[in-house]
């Protein structure tokens, strides 16, 4: 890992300093357009919603480093925002199928929202500005379609009356993985193609399952059935993932139109760090709750200072 950060050093500051203009667009949300529905949140989940900003910016600024292009950062932006109130939606409004068809129009911008339900108004303003950015709104509406049935599919780990197999289960996340990473770059890529999506099914594989390690106390705690098994078995999994994706990755984006070692590096790099993040989070969290307020706070501080924090996963203890 240390090798790898003195080889990108220079990316890295750069990386910074884009994390600082994801700050400076997420604190204009938080205390402006958003101020409604942000405060309905709760301290964790305001949280996990500048969390996922950063997180989604930042796969949508390394996939531009990797195609040589300019990011964009406002839209980098907006999509971690709907894409964090959209699973908020999903995972704590227990929706009636006509609540979820209801929130899915008004993305599409073929419905008005509520007048009372900030998190209505909230996602219409945000698509609005969503669609008006795009390159290509016709493509990426149809990878959306794609993976909203997707969303409504992972619904049934909250239904007790389902017990879904093991295989469901993990079918269910490389669905997710891939159709979120063909989502992500379709809206950045209006040349994004299907060849191109081939080769990023086991990746997208490992993307969402690191994303479930993450989670996995949360997903614990609110009943919702994981992939993971145990966290030792996830990180032994996450390795075995990203291991199988990498002949897929190089095999369409080792060519000299991509940057792409620069890419492999800043991967490895970010599997380093959650491994290390996720493994502090099993020493820490039997700790005193002070104690481990205390490390979150010393990290506020430092992410202060150094935007680039927010990537990390939350360790809020409530």
């Amino acid at each position: 890992m240390i090798r790898i950060i003195t080889r990108n050093w220079s990316t890295l500051w750069e990386a910074g300093i884009e994390c600082r203009r994801v700050k400076a667009a997420w604190v204009d949300y938080s205390t402006g357009a958003l101020r409604d529905i942000i405060g309905t949140l709760s301290t964790k989940e305001r949280l996990h919603l500048r969390h996922t900003v950063f997180r989604i910016n930042g796969l949508l600024y390394l996939y531009a480093r990797l195609q040589r292009t300019k990011h964009d950062t406002h839209l980098g932006v907006i999509c971690g925002l709907i894409t964090h109130l959209l699973d908020y939606f999903y995972d704590h409004y227990t929706p009636t199928v006509d609540e979820i068809d209801r929130i899915e129009r008004i993305i599409r911008l073929r419905d008005v929202p509520l007048p009372n339900e900030p998190l209505h108004r909230a996602l219409h303003d945000l698509s609005t500005t969503f669609w008006s950015l795009v390159p290509d709104p016709v493509a990426v509406g149809q990878i959306l379609d794609k993976m909203l049935e997707t969303q409504r599919e992972s619904l049934l780990q909250s239904e007790p009356s389902r017990v879904l197999t093991r295989s469901e289960i993990e079918a269910l996340t490389l669905a997710k993985g891939h159709r979120s990473l063909c989502l992500y770059f379709t809206i950045a890529n209006p040349r994004f193609n299907p060849a191109e999506a081939a080769h990023l099914i086991p990746f997208g594989h490992y993307m969402q399952y690191m994303d479930d390690l993450e989670d996995f106390y949360e997903d614990q705690a609110e009943g919702r059935v994981s992939a993971v098994p145990s966290v030792a078995e996830g990180l032994r999994q996450a390795r075995r993932l990203l291991k199988a994706s990498e002949p897929h990755l190089a095999a369409y984006y080792n060519r000299p139109k991509y940057d792409y070692d620069l890419v492999r590096d800043m991967v490895q790099l970010y599997d380093s760090i959650i491994r290390i993040t996720v493994q502090l989070r099993e020493l820490t969290r039997h700790l005193p709750r002070t104690l481990q307020k205390g490390s979150f706070y010393g990290r506020e501080v430092l992410g202060a200072a150094i935007p680039l924090v927010y990537v990390a996963p939350v360790d809020w203890a409530e």
